[in-house]
């Protein structure tokens, strides 16, 4: 898969997964995300009306909390190298969105390829034994279609 030009995004977006602040905070994403199942639950997520980012960095103050969002599993095989998203309990069944680790070598960044219009990214971070995911969703003539952040919890 050839490096995408934004890939740098990637690590601006890890302070806006709704763990303590990022001041004086060294959270990086997760070294080596293990195979097992994951849980993502959001708890906030990015509010185009209300965002002045028209590119794919957005900014803590784009995101809005949400109450009961939505929880997205997260199937890591490979050694780390690929993930299947699913939202669990979703109203209608939707295709798994499907993904490869980033070619760059950043650990914790996949790139979706597949159950996306135009694409995707998950990004896993952590700080200490606390673990967060970023979810975004790239459109087709808008950068961003959405963008969800919450806490990560390893299932299984």
């Amino acid at each position: 898969m050839a490096t995408r030009p934004f890939a740098a995004v990637a690590l601006l977006l890890v302070c806006s997964i709704g763990l303590p602040s990022c001041e004086g905070v060294d959270r990086q994403p997760i070294q080596q995300p293990t195979d097992g199942v994951w849980e993502l639950q959001v708890e906030r997520s990015w509010e185009r009306a209300k965002s002045r980012s028209l590119s794919f960095e957005l900014k803590d103050e784009d995101y809005v909390e949400v109450a009961n969002g939505p929880r997205y599993s997260i199937v890591v095989s490979e050694g780390g190298s690929k993930v299947e998203i699913r939202e669990v309990g979703a109203a209608v069944e939707r295709p798994a969105m499907k993904g490869e680790r980033s070619s760059s070598g950043e650990t914790g960044v996949y790139w979706l390829q597949e159950g996306t219009f135009a694409g995707g990214q998950l990004v896993l971070s952590s700080h200490g034994e606390k673990h967060g995911a970023v979810l975004k969703i790239f459109g087709s003539g808008v950068p961003i279609v959405s963008s969800q952040l919450g806490t990560l919890s390893k299932k299984h």
